[in-house]
């Protein structure tokens, strides 16, 4: 049976501590069950590899991909490529350059976009970044050729940022929109290496 206290609604008091580790556990829970839900679903943390994206990124910078934002034309975004021999997974960070319908290709070794009939030369946008031992121009490799591309539907065309130390569309072609995993914001470049990047990695 149901004491009187109870019956009248007086309850006994639970200690304030006890309270506070109460909501110190929800908070806990909450949080964790955030972090789990942004690293499955939203930003998950990647360690760049190489010198591709230098001057902007460093190998080994600690980095943020965001899983839903849908990338646009100067976006660094990591590229899933294909399984190395040991069926491991092959993954890019590049910059996007060119979108569907758009064409790329190069003169004299200046990139060039042309969309809508208006012709852009991209080579002295504030992120590319010339090796200073090498001649200035979009060549990685002197037996390297001009390249044009056409960018077709579901589809998109990318570049790393140093130029000459860079495997990417210049040789590879275009790659499918569906294989870009995620693309790096802005404010995760200017905050390389932040806590956050790095938190994420080990949760």
């Amino acid at each position: 049976m149901l004491g009187r206290d109870r019956l009248l609604g007086q309850y006994e008091k639970r200690p304030l501590s006890d309270l506070i580790v109460d909501v110190c556990l929800w908070i806990l829970i909450i949080a964790l069950a955030f972090l789990t839900f942004t690293k499955t679903y939203w930003l998950q943390p990647v360690t760049v590899s190489g010198s591709s994206m230098e001057r902007t990124l460093q190998d080994n910078d600690v980095l943020l991909m965001d899983r839903l934002k849908k990338p646009t034309y100067g976006d660094v975004v990591i590229i899933y490529i294909g399984k190395d021999y040991l069926g491991n997974d092959i993954n890019y960070i590049k910059r996007v350059i060119g979108l569907p319908g758009d064409t790329i290709y190069s003169s004299g070794g200046t990139v060039h976009r042309i969309k809508g009939g208006v012709d852009i030369a991209l080579d002295e946008s504030e992120y590319v970044y010339y090796d200073p031992l090498y001649p200035k121009g979009t060549y990685f490799d002197t037996k390297l050729k001009d390249f044009y591309y056409n960018v077709g539907e579901g589809e998109f065309f990318y570049l790393g940022d140093n130029r000459w130390h860079s495997q990417d569309g210049r040789v590879k072609g275009t790659e499918k929109l569906e294989n870009i995993l995620g693309v790096v914001p802005q404010w995760v470049i200017d905050n390389r290496n932040g806590f956050l990047g790095k938190f994420y990695q080990y949760i």
